[in-house]
């Protein structure tokens, strides 16, 4: 379980550091530039995020069109069982 936290850890400290580099890059032209890689992950983490917002609005949309569901709550799932107190009648 440790290795498993430092391997989070990891992977949230370069996900940062993306971020970062993406946002404060920049060029004295002011200008993305095709044979650059930072300039070509920010397109495509612009494109991403973009892509991702209209998906949660289609979502939102949808959900927002349908008829409420109303089941009987099912326990059948990964729930714990609890035993009866009282024995059953003979």
């Amino acid at each position: 379980m440790r290795n498993s936290k430092k391997l989070a850890f990891i992977c949230l400290l370069l996900f940062l550091l993306t971020i970062v580099t993406v946002t404060l890059h920049h060029h004295h032209d002011g200008r993305l530039h095709d044979d650059c890689p930072i300039c070509l992950t920010a397109v495509a983490i612009a494109g991403a995020s973009v892509g991702f917002a209209f998906f949660t609005y289609a979502v939102f949309i949808v959900a927002s069109m349908l008829e409420p569901f109303d089941a009987p709550p099912c326990y059948n799932g990964p729930t714990l069982y609890h035993p009866p107190t009282r024995a059953p009648p003979a």
